[in-house]
C-alpha cells in the first residue's frame, strides 16, 4: 500500500463498543420506517384506493417500487466518492446525509401523488410519484455504502465484523417491529373498518398521510441519533481529493481481476437469490397447498422470523470472541442448514406433508440467520482499507440486486413449473428445491473466496495481523 493511501487511514484504530454499534444500528430503525412507508404502505393504499374505483392496476405501481433496485449500481459510485472526495474533512457522513435528505424530502410527495391519482388527476399524480421514487432510490443508494463504511471504521480490524453483525441484527429487528407500529396507527385512526382483516391492509389516504408524518419523524430522529458524532474532521481527509488516486474504472478492474473477490461476489449474489426466491410465493404456497388462513400463514412466516433472530443472535453471542476470519465456519454451517431445511420444505410441499412444514420453516430461519451472522462480518474482511467505500458498494450491489432477481425468478419458475407439472404444489416444491441447490453451491464460492488469504495479502500488515489473531 502506498504512502498516499495510508494517509487516509486513521493512525490509531477506534476501540470497539457494543453500545456504539447499537447506536449505529439505530440508523436501521429509521431505514425500516422509511422503506416500509415508501413500499408496503403505499402499495396497500394504492391497491385499496384503486380497487374502490373499479380495479387495481399493478404495472405502474410495481415499476415504481422496482426503481430502487434498478439504481443499486449507484451505491458503488457513492462508495468511491466517499473514499476519494471528502466534504469539509469528512468522508462518510456528508454522503449519508445527502442521501437520507433526499429520502426525507421524497416521502411527503407520496400522499400528494396518491390523492391526485385517486382523485382524478392521474397523469400529474403519477409524475409526482415518479419524482418521489426516483429521489428515494437515488438517496438510498448514495447513503448505503458510506454508512456501511462508517460502521466498519467504528471498530478496530479484529472487531469490525462484530460491529457490523450487531448493526445487521438491529436491521432485522427493526423490520420486524416497525410494521406493528404502522398497523397500530391504522387501528387507532380507523378502529372499526374491518376487525377481521389485517390492519395494514386497511390503509386509505387519510391513514397513509398520518403514517407519512409519523414515519418521516421517526426516521429523521433515528438517523440523527445514529450518526451524530460518529466521524471527526481530519485534515488528511481534506487532501485526499488532490492526491493521485486510481480512477473509478481502474478500481473496479482491480476488484474484478481478483478471483477471490469474484468468488465472494458469487457467494453474496447466489446466497441472496437462494434466500429470497420464495419471498413472493411463500405465503401463497401455505394457503394454496396447505389451506392456511391469512392469519395462519402469517403465523408460519413468524416461525421463520423467530428462527432467523435466534440464528442471528445466537451465532453472534456464541462467536463473539472469535476472530473475524473464523466466521467462515459459521457461514458454512448456516449454508448447510439452510440447504437441508429447504430440501425438507420442498419435500413437504411436494408430498403435502403438514407435519414437516413447521420444522422445515424453523430450520430454514435458523440456517439463514446463522449464514447472515457469519457472512456479514466477512464483508469487513473482504474489503481493502483504502477502498472501503467501493468494495462495500460492490458487496451491497451483489446482495440487493440479486435479491430482487431472486424474487422475480421465484415467481417465474413457479408459474412455468406449476403449469408444466400440472400441480401448484410441485411448482412451489421446485422453487424450494432450486433454492436448496443454490445454498449448497454457495459452499464452493465460500471456499474459493479464500478469506484468510485475502486478509493476509490485501490488508496493511498491522490490520492483517489483528484480523488473523485468535
Amino acid at each position: 500500500m502506498d504512502a498516499t493511501l495510508s494517509r487516509a487511514e486513521p493512525i490509531q484504530p477506534p476501540r470497539f463498543s457494543v453500545l456504539r454499534s447499537m447506536k449505529l444500528g439505530v440508523f436501521h430503525i429509521g431505514s425500516s420506517f422509511a422503506d416500509i412507508l415508501g413500499s408496503s404502505l403505499w402499495n396497500y393504499t394504492m391497491a385499496n384506493g384503486m380497487a374502490a374505483l373499479g380495479g387495481f392496476v399493478a404495472t405502474p405501481v410495481t415499476l415504481l417500487l422496482a426503481l430502487r433496485q434498478l439504481m443499486v449500481p449507484l451505491t458503488i459510485w457513492a462508495g468511491h466518492l466517499s473514499d476519494t472526495r471528502p466534504i469539509f474533512g469528512l468522508r462518510r457522513i456528508p454522503y449519508i446525509w445527502i442521501g437520507r435528505g433526499m429520502m426525507l424530502l421524497s416521502l411527503p410527495l407520496l400522499p400528494l401523488a396518491t390523492g391526485m391519482i385517486l382523485g382524478g388527476s392521474a397523469p400529474a399524480g403519477w409524475a409526482i410519484a415518479l419524482v418521489s421514487f426516483l429521489a428515494f432510490g437515488v438517496g438510498t443508494q448514495l447513503s448505503g455504502s458510506p454508512f456501511v463504511a462508517l460502521v466498519r471504521e467504528s471498530a478496530p480490524p479484529e472487531r469490525q465484523g462484530m460491529a457490523y453483525a450487531i448493526v445487521q441484527t438491529m436491521l432485522v429487528a427493526a423490520f420486524a417491529f416497525s410494521p406493528i407500529i404502522y398497523a397500530r396507527l391504522a387501528t387507532a385512526i380507523v378502529p372499526t373498518v374491518n376487525p377481521g382483516e389485517s390492519a395494514l391492509r386497511q390503509y386509505n389516504l387519510d391513514i397513509f398521510s398520518a403514517a407519512t408524518v409519523v414515519g418521516v419523524t421517526i426516521a429523521l430522529i433515528a438517523w440523527v441519533v445514529s450518526i451524530a458524532g460518529e466521524e471527526r474532521r481530519n485534515a488528511a481527509h481534506s487532501r485526499i481529493a488532490n492526491d493521485d488516486y486510481k480512477q473509478f474504472g481502474a478500481v473496479l478492474r482491480d476488484i474484478i481481476g481478483d478471483r477471490r473477490a469474484r468468488a465472494f461476489f458469487g457467494l453474496l449474489a447466489l446466497g441472496a437469490m437462494s434466500g429470497f426466491a420464495q419471498d413472493g410465493i411463500f405465503e401463497p404456497s401455505l394457503r394454496q397447498v396447505f389451506g392456511a388462513t391469512f392469519s395462519g400463514a402469517a403465523g408460519i412466516v413468524g416461525v421463520w422470523g423467530i428462527g432467523l433472530l435466534l440464528g442471528l443472535v445466537g451465532s453472534i453471542f456464541l462467536t463473539r470472541k472469535w476472530a473475524t476470519v473464523e466466521q467462515v465456519k459459521v457461514t458454512a454451517v448456516g449454508l448447510v442448514l439452510a440447504s437441508l431445511s429447504l430440501f425438507g420444505l420442498a419435500f413437504a410441499m411436494w408430498t403435502v406433508n403438514a407435519a414437516l412444514l413447521i420444522p422445515a420453516v424453523l430450520a430454514f430461519g435458523l440456517g439463514f440467520g446463522i449464514y447472515t451472522a457469519g457472512g456479514s462480518p466477512l464483508l469487513m474482511v473482504m474489503t481493502l482499507d483504502a477502498r472501503a467505500g467501493v468494495y462495500l458498494g460492490v458487496w451491497s450491489m451483489a446482495q440487493l440486486l440479486f435479491r430482487g432477481i431472486g424474487v422475480a425468478l421465484g415467481g417465474v419458475i413457479f408459474d412455468l413449473a406449476s403449469r408444466a407439472l400440472g400441480s401448484p404444489a410441485s411448482g412451489y416444491a421446485l422453487v424450494y428445491f432450486l433454492e436448496a441447490i443454490g445454498f449448497a453451491a454457495c459452499l464452493y464460492f465460500l471456499r474459493a473466496s479464500d478469506v484468510r488469504a485475502f486478509a493476509r495479502t490485501t490488508q496493511a500488515p498491522s490490520t492483517a495481523a489483528l484480523t488473523m489473531a485468535d
